[in-house]
């Protein structure tokens, strides 16, 4: 397999089942369900169904330790697949809102992620995402806390592995214009811009994002599709989509997985910047190369894989 990067990508969404439940029985001396028990909640009825789960197994994030063994059992995962970039998503968000600071978060995240290279021959970089649903104030606090972490000297050496801000959890109710001021204060500190819309939400939450926040990419997209003059907006502005094709499946976007593949299909054809991604793999079904090998299950040529790894590469920052 050639080498691409993967744009979307969750890491706290790489927590398998089963290191759940190890976290559970470490923590809690016992494990508080079976495995057939966990993996019956794993399938979803719609994106907030997902995030109930998903925020509640984060609870089992809260040390150190605990962040690092989760990225570095997610580059064990993905190291030979042709992997060579990866930029990832993480909410400091819901970390703090269980205890733990940005600061033992990012420190934990980032140590793994500066060895990913040399130890696994990925370059990996961190993208901070705030919560739609928390609002926008709390989005300004959570970046004071960035801007507190790094005015101290010592922490320059984690000044490269912060490269982003997105906007992530649940799109529909919460359109992304709110967080304008706060991204305009991001993109003064010389963080890039993305924001997941365009999944559960209307295209007009693709336009917003656009627009509203200046995003560089959009998480997701697949409903740009419904706007012709959107499509021509992107086509021309050469704005990337990560397309999620398992996690489109997973949450009920489309009915099958020959639709989620469709979707990617149809936005080439349309000029636009698709890459392929896994979003949140432990929870939909497959990694970064399960979703290559959806592609090609459903006969998608080599021709174009190709280009949609190429894509992956070229929108990278």
């Amino acid at each position: 397999m050639d080498n691409f990067a993967e744009l979307h990508l969750h890491i706290e969404g790489t927590l398998e089942p089963e290191y759940l439940m190890e976290l559970q029985a470490r923590k809690n001396g016992t494990q508080l369900e079976t495995i057939d028990e966990l993996r019956k909640k794993y399938s979803f009825s719609d994106l907030q169904d997902f995030l109930n789960l998903y925020y509640e197994s984060m609870q089992m994030l809260n040390a150190s330790d605990d962040y690092s063994e989760l990225a570095d059992r997610y580059f064990q995962r993905v190291v030979g697949t042709g992997l060579t970039q990866v930029e990832a998503f993480f909410d400091p968000q819901t970390h703090g809102a269980n205890g733990n600071s940005f600061e033992t978060v990012f420190k934990a995240l980032a140590n793994s992620f500066q060895q990913a290279n040399d130890k696994y021959g990925i370059n990996a970089r961190l993208i901070m995402c705030f919560e739609r649903d928390r609002g926008p104030e709390a989005a300004k606090k959570t970046l004071d806390d960035v801007f507190a972490f790094f005015e101290n000297k010592e922490n320059d050496v984690f000044s490269n592995l912060l490269i982003g801000v997105g906007l992530d959890s649940a799109e529909a109710p919460f359109p992304p214009a709110p967080f304008a001021g706060v991204y305009e204060r991001a993109r003064n500190y010389g963080l890039h811009l993305v924001a997941h819309a365009g999944e559960e939400g209307s295209p007009e939450n693709i336009w917003s994002a656009l627009d509203d926040l200046g995003v560089e990419r959009i998480d997701h997209g697949v409903r740009a599709l419904e706007d012709e003059a959107l499509l021509k907006r992107l086509e021309k502005d050469r704005v990337p989509l990560t397309v999620c094709p398992l996690s489109n499946y997973a949450l009920k976007v489309v009915d099958s997985k020959k639709s989620a593949v469709r979707k990617v299909l149809d936005l080439l054809d349309k000029g636009i910047m698709v890459t392929v991604n896994s979003d949140d793999p432990a929870y939909f079904g497959g990694y970064i190369d399960d979703n290559y090998e959806l592609l090609r299950s459903e006969g998608v040529g080599e021709d174009v894989i190709e280009l949609l790894m190429q894509n992956s590469l070229k929108a990278a920052f």
